[in-house]
């Protein structure tokens, strides 16, 4: 029996080029999810702003005293304690969480989308033979930094200083990071153990 090559690419590499096809479709999904769930949220946190905001224009202002030092009198200082310190109105600072998780969600949605489409021409290239192997670990340190940027936006969105959500758990981060980053581990640890010449190895036909 008197074998030839007959394809240019293997099969391993094949398997992970429709993997990685499949798996953007999924990625490309799951971005539009998570972000029109963080949206939902901050859209309900914006008009719960704006509900509060009407209730308290209907009340009442109290009329604060101005005061006025005297001339040839020393007027009290902050350091003294005599005045107190204006403090930073609850809603202004509602109102910059809200608006920092717009662009945040903004940002990291298009650049998952960014990525999908990065991926997508990665699992279409890596069928032309050796080709396969470089784009195959390029897809997975690329998927792996992903990860990494989506718990770091996590992190800011439910930072009280910046995005001012709700927090989250330490398994929640664990999940996601685990969830996301999974296939990309895979891909690094197939195509950086094969070595080259076995990874773009070619099935054998019978002749």
């Amino acid at each position: 029996m008197k074998y030839r090559n007959y394809h240019n690419y293997s099969t391993r590499t094949w398997l992970f080029g429709i993997g990685t096809l499949l798996m953007t479709c999924v990625w490309i999904e799951g971005a539009a999810f998570l972000a029109a769930h963080a949206k939902t949220t901050n859209s309900a946190r914006a008009f719960g702003l704006l509900f509060t905001a009407s209730m308290s224009n209907q009340q009442p202002q109290a009329r604060v005293p101005i005061r006025i030092p005297l001339p040839g009198l020393v007027s009290p200082t902050a350091q003294d304690g005599a005045v107190p310190q204006i403090s930073q109105d609850p809603r202004t600072k509602q109102k910059d969480q809200i608006l920092f998780v717009e662009i945040a969600v903004f940002a990291w949605e298009n650049a998952m989308y960014g990525i999908g489409a990065l991926l997508t021409l990665f699992g279409a290239f890596s069928f032309r033979g050796r080709l396969g192997r470089p784009l195959h670990l390029a897809a997975g340190v690329i998927i792996v930094l992903s990860s990494l940027g989506t718990i770091a936006t996590m992190a800011l969105l439910t930072n009280p200083e910046r995005g001012g959500m709700e927090p989250l758990s330490i398994w929640s981060y664990l999940l996601v990071g685990i969830t996301q980053s999974a296939y990309g581990t895979v891909l690094l640890v197939v195509f950086w153990r094969c070595r080259r010449d076995s990874c773009s190895e070619r099935p054998f036909v019978a002749q």
